[in-house]
């Protein structure tokens, strides 16, 4: 039985992968809005896990063994602890769902945990990696396979190919090192958006405008542009809208942006005229821009820019209900 305390976003980690990124998460920062729920075959990655809520799925079919590398032992896992999972995020407003493709648990359960949310109507958007070339064409292909089952049930998905790591890193670059980017990009996509929906800002985003944009289902892109000072700032929104690590998309074509500007101290108009025209040149013409700004002193930048594109279409399109 579950009596949980109401927070509005819910980040869940599926398999090893993702409840090793929740635990690296957690120990990185406080979210004071945010739940974290880790869910895994193998009962050993859950044991010290610091998620705020674990669950162990499919023990009766794995033996508490773990998914064996095998998707459809995943999946099944999480059809047989759909009652546990249901009850466990029922009360959130968002769901983040972060995993690596490719393997057993995360190939498989991802999909089945974002069908159990949308049941509820609660709008999901994923974070997922895909795993090296070298691991292999059958890893590549549970992984492509999973990321075609997810896109049936989330709103919006953000694809990181790990390959992507080496090319913009380079080779040299120690392997927990290049981990470590993949999971700032979620660090900083949970603080802007924990930032974004708890506190009042001047002109103020809520989670009603959060299911707005992601109400288009699609591909996503998400993160926050740092500037030091504000003549730095169209560089770092540049770099951020091309960012290399997320799997290609063509941003002309976003159906959906939210764009929240925090700033140490009152912006200009001439700076957020500049933040809104960069954003808006890149997406479609008829995307739903929706821009926020609060003023923080506490922030270590001049200027911070969280933006989520979302609406770049599925391919093939799945057919989904929209989100109430």
């Amino acid at each position: 039985m579950f009596v949980i305390e109401p927070k509005p976003i819910l980040v869940i980690g599926i398999g090893g992968c993702g409840c090793s990124t929740l635990q690296a998460l957690q120990k990185q920062n406080h979210f004071s809005d945010i739940r974290f729920l880790a869910i895994n075959t193998d009962i050993r990655s859950l044991r010290g896990n610091v998620a705020d809520d674990t669950i162990q799925i499919g023990q009766s079919i794995t033996g508490n063994l773990g998914a064996g590398a095998d998707p459809n032992v995943g999946r099944n896992a999480a059809i047989e602890s759909e009652v546990e999972i249901s009850n466990a995020i029922e009360q959130a407003s968002i769901i983040f769902i972060t995993c690596g493709m490719g393997g057993g648990t995360g190939s498989g359960a991802t999909a089945e945990v974002a069908r159990i949310a949308r049941s509820h109507n609660i709008p999901v958007l994923a974070i997922v990696t895909k795993p090296f070339s070298f691991e292999g064409m059958q890893r590549t292909q549970f992984a492509e396979d999973g990321i075609n089952a997810l896109q049936q049930h989330c709103n919006a998905l953000v694809v990181l190919p790990n390959d992507r790591l080496s090319k913009v890193l380079g080779g040299k670059v120690r392997l927990i090192d290049a981990f470590n980017i993949s999971n700032q990009l979620l660090l900083d996509t949970l603080s802007g958006l924990s930032f974004m929906l708890s506190v009042t800002g001047l002109i103020n985003i809520d989670i009603s405008d959060f299911k707005t944009v992601i109400v288009t289902q699609g591909f996503a892109s998400i993160g926050t542009a740092k500037a030091k000072t504000t003549a730095d700032i169209e560089q770092s929104i540049n770099q951020l809208l091309d960012n290399p690590l997320v799997e290609q998309i063509d941003l002309s074509v976003a159906q959906g942006a939210i764009v929240n500007i925090v700033s140490q101290q009152e912006v200009d108009l001439e700076t957020y005229q500049l933040i809104g025209q960069l954003i808006q040149q890149r997406v479609s013409a008829d995307a739903n821009l929706i821009v926020g700004l609060t003023i923080d002193p506490s922030i270590n930048n001049e200027i911070e820019v969280f933006v989520l594109t979302t609406g770049f279409n599925f391919n093939p399109k799945p057919q989904l209900k929209i989100c109430g």
